[in-house]
């Protein structure tokens, strides 16, 4: 099983809303997110999924900016398979097209 993130706008700006594209290999049900910092504490914001085609699911948010310039945010998935609930997360650095 294979899950692929991309953005829009792809450099992940901070205060303005992010659209996320999840695209999932096999079928997926009960998807849901949330956002948070991966090495500071920023607060949880969770992110709601919603499907679009077939295994395609999109949603909406914006982040916080942080004064140290340098944040690294992580978007944890959860959902569920035929095999049980799975967990897939996702880091980038904000105001930088850096997925990791």
């Amino acid at each position: 099983m294979s899950v692929s993130l991309m953005t829009s706008p792809t450099e992940m700006p901070s205060e303005e809303m992010v659209t996320y594209h999840l695209e999932f290999s096999t079928p997926v049900t009960r998807v849901r997110g949330k956002l948070e910092g991966r090495d500071m504490f920023m607060g949880s914001i969770p992110i709601l999924f919603s499907r679009k085609e077939g295994n395609h699911f999109d949603s909406e948010a914006q982040f916080g900016a942080c004064i140290s310039g340098y944040m690294v945010w992580r978007l944890t998935v959860n959902f569920e398979t035929q095999s049980g609930p799975q967990q897939v997360y996702f880091d980038f650095l904000a105001d930088s097209d850096q997925h990791q």
